[in-house]
This record gives structure tokens, sequence and C-alpha cells, in this order.
């Protein structure tokens, strides 16, 4: 509909210089949201066929998640929110074992999901880092309206909408969170709700560490 809708405006002709930088801008940030929509699309596809990855990253946590988190970062800056993230200097040179892709994929859901569905003036999304006896966990905070108690059971069920079904008017098709955790489970991890309140939501991936 987007693209439908500002294509035939910039077909008409009858729009200002500015307006068209505009409608150029914000049919660039539709084509990268389409193209992450597809990507969710196949990549549950391939994990509903039993199609793992498989990949195996390995290194240090200061050296593999910083600029993972820097890529969310430029990701989320163009819906105007801001990510800040820490990681303890104890976790800089510990050694972590796992999928990146994988680990990219589910962060990037959560950090869409946050800028999605924020509704203050200053969105920000927080990603802390801890570790809990052998499990590294990577907590995604964001500062929106919370989930329903009611749409929480079926959070990470394909297709759920969540707060979509209640707006109406938030793109997608209800498949990042269940994709989200079925990647997390099949890099031996875990994705949970922390918790979720109208000061906002946690998200929690936890991973095991490499040897």
């Amino acid at each position: 509909t987007s693209f439908t809708l500002y294509t035939e405006m910039l077909k008409s002709g009858n729009l200002s210089p500015e307006k068209v930088e505009e409608y150029h801008e914000t049919l660039y940030n539709e084509s990268l949201r389409l193209g992450h929509l597809v990507e969710n699309v196949l990549a549950f596809a391939k994990l509903t066929r039993g199609k793992i990855r498989g990949r195996q990253d390995a290194g240090p946590c200061g050296k593999l998640l910083p600029a993972l988190f820097d890529k969310i970062k430029e990701r989320l800056s163009k819906d105007g929110v801001e990510l800040r993230y820490t990681l303890d200097s104890r976790l800089q040179l510990l050694s972590v074992r796992t999928d990146l892709l994988s680990v990219e994929q589910i962060l990037m859901n959560l950090a869409d999901n946050a800028a999605k569905y924020a509704e203050t003036n200053s969105p920000c999304v927080t990603i802390s880092v801890l570790q809990a006896h052998r499990t590294l966990c990577i907590r995604v905070s964001d500062n929106g309206p919370g989930i329903p108690e009611a749409l929480r059971a079926g959070l990470f069920r394909p297709f759920s909408r969540s707060a979509k079904a209640e707006s109406g008017r938030k793109p997608g098709v209800g498949l990042g969170l269940a994709l989200s955790r079925d990647l997390a489970r099949s890099i031996s991890g875990e994705l949970t709700l922390e918790r979720s309140d109208n000061k906002g939501s946690t998200f929690t991936l936890s991973l095991p560490l490499g040897e």
C-alpha cells in the first residue's frame, strides 16, 4: 500500500522538491522493512522444515557483540529510536560460540517491535549483557506501552499479531517473535518475556557460553 501510494504521487509530478525527497526516503525505509519481513518468512519456512543454518561463530564477547549492536543502532536510528547498550568489562574477554546471524535476526526483530509500537516522544531501546553461570543473557528493554496481559499467552505463536490486533494499524504478519524463539532454540538458547508493564517490556535471550 505504501509503495503504491507514494509511487503514484511521485508519478503525478505535482510535488515540491522537499516532498519528493521525503517520499523517496519513505520508500527506501519501507523497502528495508519489506526485506526484513521476507527474511523472517523465509527463515521461518526453513525452521519448520527442520533446516537449521548450523553456523558457528566463536570469539570474545567484546569483539563479536559491539559490532552487532552497532548494526541494530543504525537500523533503529532510521526510525528515530535511540539505542543504548552496555557490556560489563568483566565480560569483554568471555568466549561465546553461537550463530551470530541468528542472534542478529532475533535482536533485530525485538528492536523492530520496539520501534513499531513506540508511543513516547523519546523512544529508546536498551541492550545489556549479563552472565548467569554458563549462560550469556542479552536483555532487550524498551520504554513503550507494554504488552497487554491478555495477549501474552500467545505472544510467541506464529501469526500472532499482539498489539496490532488491538490497534489495527501496525504493519507485519506476526512471525517475528515466533521465529525469534525458534531461532533461539535452534542454537541451544531461549527467548523469554522477562517483564512487561506500562513502562515498557524486557525480553531476554539466553545463550550457552563457549568453552
